[in-house]
């Protein structure tokens, strides 16, 4: 059972105090929080031998010494087909840990121009701050968080973007809170449909990109 955003946000702001030492504004909650939910249902979408590995981001192994398991993911085609492949993910001991390396590697790290380096505090954290989630989104890609699909850069970033604003939006309904403030591109139809089917995640084509950082 997916837990309520609710419960995510708490496990969310008690990671952020764990990794920044301050707790997060609420654009970077809520955006943090949407990957936790687009990415695996806040770590309920994973089938067997997934179930109960507390991966919230769909995390790839790396450089990852401790549990995994191995899981299909799907890397994007330029044709706009997407191609299966088995590879490790991480596997954490509790709920807040799984958290905890969400807020890490959303945050901090990242790989850009072939070279690992802290991108991600300026690309991804700074965005969030200022509750810009296309940004958000762009950062995420460029510094090769998840692979997305469609057939190039601009449309895996809209389908990104697009499930990221449905999961806000998600997130602000429950806990009756304002939206970061970003400009909404989308029609209320099209969020509407795709909160409905965010309802059922499957993580098979979430694309977690395995980065050689620890």
């Amino acid at each position: 059972m997916r837990d309520s955003h609710t419960a995510a946000r708490a496990l969310c702001i008690v990671a952020f105090e764990k990794v920044f030492g301050r707790p997060p504004s609420r654009s970077e909650a809520q955006l943090c929080q949407a990957v936790g939910f687009i990415e695996t249902g806040y770590g309920s979408g994973w089938k067997p031998p997934g179930v109960g590995s507390n991966n919230i981001g769909a995390i790839q192994r790396g450089q990852w010494k401790g549990k995994t398991f191995q899981y299909t993911d799907t890397r994007p085609n330029d044709d706009g087909t997407s191609t299966k492949y088995c590879i490790e993910f991480r596997w954490y001991d509790t709920p807040l840990d799984g958290w905890v390396d969400l807020v890490k590697r959303v945050y901090t790290g990242g790989l850009y121009g072939g070279k690992i380096g802290p991108y991600r505090q300026t690309m991804v954290l700074g965005p969030a701050s200022q509750g810009n989630s296309k940004a958000f989104s762009e950062g995420l890609y460029d510094t090769v968080y998840y692979q997305g699909f469609g057939k190039d850069r601009e449309t895996r970033i809209r389908n990104h973007h697009k499930q990221v604003v449905a999961a806000v939006r998600a997130q602000a309904k429950e806990l009756k809170e304002p939206l970061a403030a970003f400009e909404d591109e989308y029609t209320g139809e099209e969020l509407d449909a795709l909160e409905t089917a965010l309802g059922i995640v499957t993580v098979e084509y979430r694309n977690a990109y395995e980065e050689k950082d620890p």
